[in-house]
């Protein structure tokens, strides 16, 4: 009968430690760190570019450029 009680008490023990539970601004933090470090900011005949990529396996992947906002041709109205 001891047994059988400590093995209770165990098992209580181990289920009423409940984790926060995963919410969705933690899954939306979580992809947007996996999306940053997927990001490198380039520099190409004096313009700055982010490139982003991202490869699952040697299979395929995505990949996309874009014009950094902050470039400085967009800070003195030139282009």
């Amino acid at each position: 009968m001891k047994k059988i009680l400590s093995v209770i008490a165990v098992c209580l023990a181990l289920t009423s430690c409940k984790e926060q539970p995963y919410t969705h601004e933690d899954w939306q933090n979580e992809k947007d760190r996996e999306a940053a470090s997927r990001i490198t900011k380039f520099n190409y005949e004096g313009h700055s570019y982010l490139l982003y990529q991202y490869h699952i396996g040697a299979q395929w992947g995505v990949a996309g450029i874009c014009h950094d906002e902050n470039c400085e041709c967009k800070k003195g109205g030139q282009q």
